[in-house]
């Protein structure tokens, strides 16, 4: 059952920007993508449970795309984080073509966009959103974050976003890394995504 699941081996296999070292076993993979003040290190870890992707008050940590096999059955892929992260253009460009060359890979079975519940879409949350669809990417929208808000906020907030991105309001997952909100929904998207089979 999704609601009793929690991974019982979670191992960090290597990160890269080098093409040429995508060695993926062979397992489906599941990407995670957000800028990088959106909580995803925490979401990852509150998934996993346990403190596996690196959390800290300067946003921008995730360096490389980081591979994370979870229980011999699916690959989390740590995307580098975009808009905040204070590196050069050039490092910039490199995570971006080696972004776009590994989306493109066989083993990616859908990808995860996380957005700030706090705020509206800004211009590289929407870039992105187009993006995975141009691929074209099975994909779904996470909002982070949720704790900060109360409900009625909550509400307002997943009903702009939204709007926003021309979605039903249905088909974004509202998460807390903090109280571990929404960690039931977006583990049954990921094996509905992977066709794991939890029996």
């Amino acid at each position: 059952m999704v609601s009793d699941y929690r991974p019982g081996k979670v191992e960090f296999i290597g990160g890269t920007l080098d093409p040429s070292n995508f060695k993926i076993p062979d397992l489906p993979c599941i990407v995670f993508a957000g800028r990088s003040n959106v909580g995803k290190s925490s979401l990852l870890n509150m998934l996993l449970g346990r403190k596996i992707a690196h959390t800290g008050k300067k946003p921008g940590k995730t360096r490389a795309i980081n591979f994370f096999i979870v229980d011999d059955r699916i690959i989390f892929v740590d995307l580098p984080g975009y808009g905040y992260a204070k590196v050069s253009h050039e490092l910039q460009e490199k995570w971006r073509k080696a972004v776009d060359i590994f989306l493109r890979h066989p083993c990616v079975r859908g990808g995860i966009i996380l957005i700030d519940i706090r705020h509206p879409p800004m211009k590289n949350d929407l870039i992105l959103f187009n993006y995975f669809l141009s691929i074209p990417l099975n994909f779904r929208v996470v909002l982070t974050k949720a704790d900060k808000l109360g409900r009625n906020q909550q509400v307002r907030m997943r009903n702009l976003i939204s709007k926003e991105l021309k979605i039903p309001p249905s088909e974004l997952i509202v998460t807390s890394a903090r109280t571990g909100e929404g960690a039931e929904d977006l583990w049954k998207v990921i094996f509905e995504m992977t066709g794991v089979d939890l029996s």
